[in-house]
């Protein structure tokens, strides 16, 4: 568990929100029926406590959000404007800092970990992953002027403190789950084949 930074959860949560704000004014809020990051109710954990988790329990180098950011603005424009808002950004969110983290850092949990971070089953957060990878075109290369323009500023250890680097051990990854407290996903998804978002979490 690492110190959160008040600074970089605004600067994550106000990127965020702007997304679901413009969809509302359209008024066009998109749930495709397919979509593994949709989900028919709002999940019951707020985007701010969401996001205060993953950046305390995914241990993961600060850029990772910023480069997580531009993945988002990748996802909005391969599928619209309307794509993103509060019933997919979560499962959006968590999806695009694991695969910055797998991009950026040379040390990051697996899958099973961030499923639990996420509050989903670790073959949904698999297809997730999947999913997400597609619709960006498997492009995961950021530049540094994209890196600086997603979060308005250029990250640094000074203003966006580097949680210290992690095992992908499993040793390591179970001594971490013991710290993380238990979070059900319990909203249903849009998507049929993902009916076990809950498995992950049957003793809630």
């Amino acid at each position: 568990m690492v110190k959160v930074s008040e600074e970089l959860v605004h600067q994550v949560l106000r990127t965020l929100l702007e997304y679901d704000t413009r969809c509302c004014e359209r008024g066009a809020c998109v749930r495709p029926k397919n979509s593994p990051f949709h989900v028919l109710r709002l999940p019951s954990i707020s985007l701010r406590d969401y996001v205060i988790r993953v950046i305390t329990y995914s241990a993961c180098s600060a850029e990772c959000f910023g480069i997580a950011l531009v993945y988002l603005k990748r996802i909005q424009a391969n599928k619209g404007p309307d794509y993103i808002s509060l019933h997919s950004l979560h499962r959006l969110f968590i999806t695009a800092v694991l695969l910055a983290t797998k991009y950026c850092d040379d040390l990051y949990f697996n899958n099973r970990f961030y499923a639990k971070v996420a509050g989903v089953s670790t073959s949904e957060m698999n297809e997730l992953e999947l999913d997400f990878l597609a619709v960006i075109r498997c492009n995961l290369h950021v530049e540094r002027s994209e890196l600086e323009n997603a979060l308005f500023c250029a990250p640094s250890q000074e203003h966006f403190p580097i949680a210290s680097t992690t095992a992908t051990s499993e040793s390591t990854s179970a001594s971490k789950e013991e710290l993380l407290p238990t979070y059900c996903s319990s909203s249903s998804s849009s998507s049929s084949s993902s009916s076990s978002s809950s498995s992950i979490s049957s003793s809630c």
